[in-house]
């Protein structure tokens, strides 16, 4: 299980204007998963 509070911390080391980048870094990602085909619906 991952420690979410060294996460946080590690987290909140960076500065705002970093912290913001990586924001963003992650949203472009979920967004080109979602309109990629190939990633398709979930199953149950």
């Amino acid at each position: 299980m991952r420690d979410w509070n060294a996460l946080k911390e590690r987290y909140l080391r960076d500065a705002l204007s970093i912290r913001l980048g990586n924001l963003a870094s992650n949203l472009a990602r979920i967004k080109s998963r979602c309109q990629n085909p190939a990633n398709g619906e979930l199953e149950d």
